[in-house]
């Protein structure tokens, strides 16, 4: 027999597809395909009946360009913000700030909130330091907007995975 392992879903903590689709980002986005699509066809148009259709054809460039930057722009923010804030497989991974530690390490929790926003500290065994501590920023993550998951399901999935791991709720910081 061969070796057996095995697989682990792997937890990832970003923001929701369903969050990124009724964003402002896609809402100005289709405010400049409403806006600009009639004003290149009108442009187009008048080109193919125009005595002069070199400027129009010009004039039509400018909705056009509006047009491709407003997608690149579209894609950009999309992809950033579809990006994983925490990956957590057999290893507990921060993306931002580059930490990357064995879930079996992983020895505490702290679930707060600051200026509305939840964080949550997953601390491994050797770091004593506790929140409010400037030394746990690099262990912080930041829940995104419309998170895939609310901080206590996700405090829950961890204790699950994790094992026995120290929780502290601290509210409002």
């Amino acid at each position: 027999m061969g070796n057996i392992t095995a697989i682990m879903d792997i937890i990832t903590l970003r923001s929701a597809p369903r969050h990124l689709a009724t964003s402002r980002a896609v809402g100005v986005f289709v405010a400049f395909v409403v806006l600009l699509v009639p004003v290149l066809l009108v442009l187009l148009n008048s080109a193919r009946t125009s005595p002069w259709p070199e400027l129009h054809l010009i004039a039509a460039t400018a909705p056009a360009v509006g047009l491709l930057l407003a997608l690149v722009m579209l894609v950009i923010r999309l992809r950033r913000r579809s990006r994983p804030v925490l990956l957590v497989d057999d290893h507990v991974t921060l993306p931002a700030t580059g930490v990357r530690f064995p879930l079996e390490r992983l020895d505490h929790l702290q679930l707060y909130t600051r200026h509305g926003v939840p964080r949550l500290v997953l601390l491994p065994g050797h770091v004593p330091e506790r929140m409010p501590s400037r030394a746990v920023a690099p262990y912080t993550v930041t829940f995104p907007e419309g998170a895939n998951y609310l901080p206590y399901e996700l405090v829950d999935l961890l204790r699950g995975r994790a094992g026995d791991v120290g929780v502290d709720k601290l509210g409002t910081v």
